[in-house]
């Protein structure tokens, strides 16, 4: 329905946290439509929170799209299911993970996706 108006915005990632359990580093994320919202700053109005909550619940998942997703110089190419979630896993030694609790992940939109490229089949609207 968005498509048809005019107004969907562009997709951006959020990921995930990730985990991993010795052998596989499992990493995931979702591709929604970018609404806008900054991060809450303290003192925000309720009414502000609420207009903000509210985006959230309205912002449509992008389906089928290529995300591109590196950790620790391997790379794999996902698609996001009909909600827009993607998952990725990487194999690797015990060795390999170094002792510390949080690892970088990068992402990236393997296709330039904009709102007029998207049919209303590879929506899925909540």
């Amino acid at each position: 329905m968005k498509i048809k108006l005019g107004i969907l915005s562009s997709p951006r990632i959020v990921p995930f946290i990730g985990y991993s359990n010795g052998t596989f580093t499992f990493i995931g994320g979702e591709v929604l439509e970018d609404i806008g919202i900054s991060k809450p700053i303290e003192g925000q109005s309720r009414w502000k929170n609420l207009k903000s909550m509210i985006k959230r619940y309205l912002a449509d998942e992008f389906a089928g799209v290529k995300v591109q997703v590196i950790f620790k110089g391997q790379t794999q190419e996902v698609i996001t299911n009909k909600y827009g979630v993607f998952n990725a896993r990487f194999k690797h030694d015990a060795e390999e993970i170094e002792d510390v609790i949080w690892q970088k992940a990068y992402f990236r939109l393997n296709e330039i996706v904009h709102p007029k490229q998207i049919d209303d089949a590879k929506l899925k609207a909540r």
